[in-house]
């Protein structure tokens, strides 16, 4: 759902998982009436929340129609002794490879 809905991405970082864990250890905590747990508390939901509510505000902006790429992501399956086209794979990963 994060291409309709790129603010949803950030449920992969676990961070609003992370929100409701501190929520519920503050309801713990002001159950207890512990001083230095609240504030500890307290202090960690701030940051939590910090870092959450300003990734709410949507998608990172897209490059310009003539951006150039910079960056190629390839995956191959290598783990087996007798791949044959191992040569192959890095054959390909020199020519695809800008050297610098």
């Amino acid at each position: 759902m994060a291409e309709e809905h790129p603010a949803l991405d950030i449920v992969n970082n676990g961070l609003p998982l992370l929100a409701i864990g501190l929520k519920v250890l503050l309801l713990v905590s002001l159950a207890l009436r512990n001083r230095m747990l609240i504030i500890a508390t307290v202090s960690l939901l701030a940051i939590g929340l910090a870092v959450l509510i300003p990734n709410l505000a949507g998608a990172a902006s897209s490059a310009p129609e003539n951006a150039e790429r910079f960056l190629r992501v390839a995956t191959f399956n290598v783990w087996d002794q007798g791949n044959i086209r191992a040569k192959e794979v890095e054959s390909f990963s020199r020519r695809s490879m800008p050297m610098s």
